[in-house]
């Protein structure tokens, strides 16, 4: 038995659309999968990359509450025991030992003192 519906211009019949068939093996395009396999692995790298990256342009800070100490750069005041001084910048007040209420400010910044009080630079 065979079904049929009169067709308009424009639409379609019962019998075309059942005898239309999928090309299945050709559904899915196999360059755009490739790349959308290469965009993940690209973005995935850039995600596991980028923490190390932060890591490294992060400045060492120092805010010692004990003695009032204050500093941010890279070996600035390292092992300092003296109290209130404040040191901004690479190696600022790096020999200090002992000193008390200095602040230096720029790289290598009273770099050479190592018990002087009350210094600015």
């Amino acid at each position: 038995m065979r079904f049929s519906v009169s067709q308009a211009p424009g639409e379609i019949s019962y019998d075309s659309f059942m005898k239309t068939t999928l090309p299945l093996n050709n559904s899915i395009d196999r360059s755009a999968l490739r790349l959308g396999f290469l965009v993940n692995a690209l973005a995935l790298a850039v995600a596991w990359l980028a923490p190390s990256q932060l890591a490294n342009a992060q400045c060492p800070q120092i805010c010692d509450t004990g003695n009032g100490n204050t500093a941010l750069g890279s070996q600035a005041l390292p092992g300092d025991t003296g109290s209130s001084n404040t040191a901004i910048g690479d190696s600022v007040l790096s020999s200090n030992t002992s000193g008390d209420f200095n602040t230096a400010t720029g790289a290598g910044a009273l770099k050479a003192n190592t018990t002087g009080i009350e210094n600015t630079a």
